[in-house]
């Protein structure tokens, strides 16, 4: 028996972000994945904590923007040429073609590091609407293949 997967790897865009507590997660989520967002690889990055100037739109906002936002699909942002999973690691070669997040989907960990191409890189802690409470992700600008390991 074996179920088709989309991988542990995706490359994404995210142009809204959102802060908030708590209580005000569940009915954005709900929205998002009632969107078009999920189709088109848009994911907002979320924050659990008062809004701030780094991230000044509250989560309690979400709903109503995302049902107002207007994003197309764009043109190819690359492809996920090859994945690797170990006991300890999460691996993928990429071509990407533009500004992306390269998205793992999986529960993140904050001992976890990003090395790219051989070169430790800062990862962020990235919480979206996804099936994965958070999730790591690296902004990358690159149309040679790059290694990234995590």
């Amino acid at each position: 028996y074996q179920v088709e997967t989309t991988g542990y790897f995706d490359l994404v865009g995210s142009e809204m972000a959102f802060a908030g507590p708590k209580t005000d997660f569940i009915p954005a989520a709900s929205s998002w994945l009632a969107s078009e967002l999920p189709k088109i690889k848009q994911h907002p990055v979320v924050s659990i904590s008062s809004p701030s100037q780094e991230i000044p739109t509250p989560l309690s906002e979400a709903s109503d923007i995302m049902s107002k936002a207007e994003f197309s699909l764009g043109a190819a942002r690359g492809a996920v040429l090859v994945e690797d999973i170990g006991s300890n690691y999460f691996a993928a070669e990429v071509a990407v073609e533009r500004e992306s997040i390269l998205l793992l989907k999986a529960s993140y960990h904050p001992n976890w590091r990003a090395v790219v191409d051989g070169i430790s890189v800062p990862g962020v802690a990235y919480r979206s609407f996804g099936i994965g409470a958070a999730c790591l992700a690296i902004n990358r600008n690159r149309r040679d293949a790059t290694q990234v390991r995590f």
